[in-house]
């Protein structure tokens, strides 16, 4: 199993509207091929600031490398933005942990991937 944990901290006023868009994305997750689950989990010692953790579990890392490649995960991206404090992403993986540098990879392979002529070599 392969899991994408985001720990974040919402902004004092903010953490509602952060959960609402977590949830948003939650939905079409879960129907995603490999995905095994979708979580959100809360702990808060007030009602704010509130300390939000989203973990997604993945049956392959290929299956989690598509998500990172997707729009969704784009719009996971802009909301840790609106963290309070520098949010903490991590993948688990077969082989270790990796943080930013692993969707920094990823999207980075997708781009070299999109700029490849698939007509080179063939052209007379």
């Amino acid at each position: 199993m392969i899991r994408l944990t985001l720990s974040i901290t919402a902004a004092r006023g903010e953490s509602w509207r952060l959960i609402d868009a977590l949830r948003s994305l939650m939905v079409p997750t879960r129907r995603e091929r490999g995905c095994l689950s979708c979580q959100l989990l809360l702990s808060s010692e007030s009602s704010d600031p509130m300390r939000i953790s989203y973990v997604e579990d993945w049956s392959s890392e290929e299956a989690l490398r598509e998500q990172v490649r997707s729009d969704r995960f784009s719009r996971l991206l802009e909301l840790m933005e609106s963290a309070m404090e520098p949010p903490q992403l991590e993948f688990a993986l077969g082989n270790g942990t990796r943080g930013l540098d692993y969707v920094e990879e990823v999207r980075a392979d997708r781009s070299r991937r999109r700029r490849v002529d698939p007509g080179a070599g063939t052209r007379n």
